[in-house]
């Protein structure tokens, strides 16, 4: 109260700590140190890699963004070993000490399970040759046998775990391909999970279905499924769903339900999150769509988001940035697209700058906000009107000393 109304601060040890938190996340005495604008001529030597294996998924979930399972498509080993060879390379060059590779959708990545092995094999065996270490990681839907997900715990470093809520949120959100329930075979994924003690997070998808739910999905995946981590994410209307509006869940029943949200963690280990309320981080950019991500299609090309994957796709032309060149077994980039994205900052976003998120959420998502239009301005963004809620609602409840954790400072993204 005494930050809101300007009135001088006590000196105790409380209000100390929070004076210095909100200082050191740019909210008061911020002078002129603001986040760094990013170099669009930076020279594009990426050390990690994300392969989209498929456009094939097991799943016809209501909301999918690239409507997965319409075109199988798969990736060859040949494009894998190029773009491997590109960013050992450049680790080599850069001497870092781990190279970081994913693997997601697109569709569900785990169906193309022999490229995956092919994958980790050549991977280390490149990582033995310069001597730096790997670090696995991926994003699937849980539609797995024990023995995959046994293999997986003992491969891959992390995962992300997609489960919208309890059976009947889960099974409406993500049928099979052959309209049966997905909610079985998620949950023995899970437990198969917590028994190995591997480190995972589960990624929730709030629509106007499960939007009045949030609070007790959150209990479900803390008490019944110990989950460490929870994302939550409105739905947004793209892919499958874009021709309705209807899935959309209104953004002030997110803010509002994210907070009952926050209230179930608060007295456990568990870390919950959404990509618009981002306190731990200072930056100019919302990620490393805009021109620094490495994200191989099954036909080939570099994206720089995950949520435009297919060349079909209205949004290719402004979000790929390479592709996979047969002739040379090389990659060819297209570094016009490269610096007009990196262009998208908060410094040439006008909507932002106002806006008391403007150096956390950095103008929010830009593929939603292409979607809706213009890169440029993500104001009429749901996601926006969250961020500016929930970014507000931390901070007061920092002033005020409310039993709200204080997220860990990250300055990695300073420099974006």
């Amino acid at each position: 109260m005494n930050i809101k109304e300007g009135r001088q601060l006590n000196s105790d040890e409380n209000s100390l700590s929070v004076i210095d938190y909100l200082k050191t996340i740019g909210i008061i005495d911020s002078g002129d140190t603001y986040p760094s604008i990013p170099n669009s001529n930076d020279e594009y030597t990426p050390t990690n890699v994300t392969f989209l294996p498929t456009s094939d998924c097991n799943l016809n979930c209501i909301y999918c963004y690239a409507n997965s399972g319409i075109k199988s498509k798969y990736s060859t080993i040949d494009i894998a070993k190029s773009a491997l060879d590109f960013i050992f390379n450049n680790a080599k060059e850069k001497k870092v000490s781990r190279v970081q590779i994913g693997f997601l959708g697109g569709g569900e990545p785990f169906l193309a399970w022999s490229f995956i092995h092919e994958v980790l094999r050549y991977a280390r065996c490149k990582a033995d040759q310069i001597g730096v270490s790997t670090y696995f990681t991926g994003v699937t839907n849980g539609m797995l046998s024990k023995e995959q997900v046994i293999w997986l715990t003992q491969n891959f470093q992390y995962l992300n775990i997609s489960l919208d809520g309890m059976k009947e949120i889960q099974d409406i959100h993500r049928p099979t391909r052959d309209h049966k329930n997905s909610y079985e075979t998620v949950i023995n994924t899970i437990g198969t999970l917590n028994d190995a003690g591997f480190r995972y997070a589960i990624r929730s998808t709030i629509s106007s279905v499960s939007i009045d739910q949030m609070a007790p999905i959150t209990e479900f995946f803390v008490y019944t499924l110990r989950a460490s981590k929870i994302h939550f994410e409105p739905l947004f209307a793209c892919g499958r769903c874009r021709t309705t509006a209807k899935l959309t869940p209104d953004p002030k029943l997110f803010a509002a339900n994210f907070k009952q949200c926050l209230n179930v963690v608060q007295s456990t280990d568990t870390e919950l999150f959404c990509s618009s309320v981002r306190l731990d981080s200072l930056t100019s950019t919302f990620c490393g769509a805009l021109g620094e991500n490495f994200y191989i299609t099954p036909e080939g090309y570099v994206t720089s988001c995950t949520e435009v994957s297919s060349i079909d796709e209205s949004l290719s032309d402004m979000f790929f940035i390479g592709k996979y060149d047969e002739q040379s077994n090389s990659f060819v980039f297209w570094n016009d697209k490269r610096n007009y994205l990196a262009n998208r900052t908060v410094f040439n976003m006008n909507s932002c700058s106002k806006c008391i998120a403007k150096w956390h959420c950095a103008g929010g998502c830009p593929v939603k906000a292409a979607y809706k239009g213009d890169i440029f301005n993500s104001s009429q963004l749901d996601n926006c009107k969250i961020a500016r809620e929930l970014t507000e609602f931390h901070i007061r409840a920092f002033a005020t000393h409310k039993e709200l954790s204080f997220p860990r400072i990250s300055t990695k993204r300073i420099a974006q």
